[in-house]
């Protein structure tokens, strides 16, 4: 027992001399953490800007493509000229679809969806992206996509690029 107040009364002295040493290290080892966590704040926070932003400029974007889609007379804008073959015409719209996947692939890599509403949405994705004309615009539109992107179609999605069709037109006789 005597050794432990002997080691007690040399850490007092210890303490004694030292006090202020002691003191600035906490200090320093606070301010050093406080440091790290304003970092990560801001981190997070530029990530939300760009999350936001892409969300905001995604959502203009589609509302534009629609509002043409449903004007007869902007329609050709979007589509070309009349008498696109079904075909050509699903082949377009498929493609503004595939569009819309990369930006909420880009959204969720930014930190703007959640978890669980990603694996609800990569489900969705998986089931559109077997159907062949998504298969076949797919493989035309692959190489204007981030390689991230391109991967992620890929690997976990597991699609594979729909051979083309031979067709003799886009546009119907």
């Amino acid at each position: 027992m005597q050794w432990l107040t002997e080691f007690a009364c040399m850490a007092a002295a210890w303490l004694g001399q030292n006090f202020s040493t002691v003191i600035d290290t906490i200090a320093a080892l606070i301010a050093a953490g406080a440091l790290v966590f304003a970092a990560y704040q801001i981190k997070l926070a530029a990530q939300m800007y760009r999350a936001s932003t892409v969300s905001h400029v995604t959502a203009r974007s589609e509302e534009l493509q629609w509002r043409i889609l449903e004007n007869e007379d902007l329609r050709p804008l979007l589509m070309g000229t009349t008498g696109l073959t079904p075909q050509v015409q699903q082949e377009m719209v498929a493609g503004m679809v595939i569009n819309h996947f990369a930006t909420m692939y880009d959204l969720y890599s930014l930190g703007g969806i959640s978890t669980n509403a990603w694996e609800a949405f990569k489900a969705d994705m998986k089931v559109t992206l077997s159907l062949p004309v998504f298969r076949r615009r797919w493989s035309k539109l692959k190489q204007f996509h981030a390689a991230e992107f391109r991967t992620f179609i890929a690997e976990e999605l597991g699609v594979k690029d729909e051979k083309e069709k031979p067709r003799k037109e886009g546009r119907k006789s």
